[in-house]
């Protein structure tokens, strides 16, 4: 059997690269410029974003929280912003917008509350989280899609890599949708 490397292609700390080497491994690495970094650190906070929320234990929250923070501090240097000016903008925003002490949950706005109570809109108090796709996700980018479509009030796809059978895979999240808005469709391949 013929040994592959094993691909990450990720911002990781300084001392990653000597560490492999200590293990006995080899590892290639390259120096980013300015632009790529500030793009890799950004992957590499929604990275740690979804590690912190999947952490489960009290041990978890606190490391991934110190790599957030680390990120954190790391993209504040890169903006030249100081880590008070970033807690006097919490304190202002606090102020005037409060905290999260009493675990509201926003499920809808309208002008006519009838709206609000409409089996239409079957999504009030079902809270959903943004997706995050990454090389690990469990979730797949057809439940992605099946998900939106139970949110959506309308719906625009465009893809260059879905296939006939991943529509198939659609199809009933689709027709279900196009139920609810009460919509004439046409569906071109």
């Amino acid at each position: 059997m013929t040994e592959r490397p094993l691909i990450y292609n990720k911002l990781v700390r300084d001392l990653i690269p000597d560490q492999i080497k200590q293990s006995g491994k080899y590892a290639k690495t390259d120096t980013l410029n300015q632009a790529e970094f500030n793009h890799a650190l950004k992957l590499k906070l929604l990275e740690e974003a979804h590690e912190l929320f999947h952490a489960d234990n009290r041990d978890a929250v606190i490391n991934e929280s110190a790599d957030l923070l680390e990120l954190i501090e790391t993209l504040l240097k890169q903006h030249n912003i100081s880590l008070t000016e970033v807690q006097d903008k919490q304190k202002q925003k606090r102020d005037k917008v409060g905290s999260f002490d009493k675990r509201l949950m926003l499920y809808a706005t309208a002008t006519n509350p009838d709206l609000l109570n409409n089996p239409i809109n079957n999504q009030i108090k079902e809270p959903r989280l943004p997706q995050l796709l990454t090389f690990n996700s469990v979730t797949g980018l057809v439940d992605v899609i099946k998900r939106e479509l139970e949110d959506a009030d309308a719906l625009y796809i465009a893809s260059a890599f879905y296939s006939r059978s991943m529509l198939n895979l659609l199809l009933d999240p689709f027709l279900k949708f196009m139920a609810l808005c009460e919509i004439e469709w046409v569906i071109e391949f």
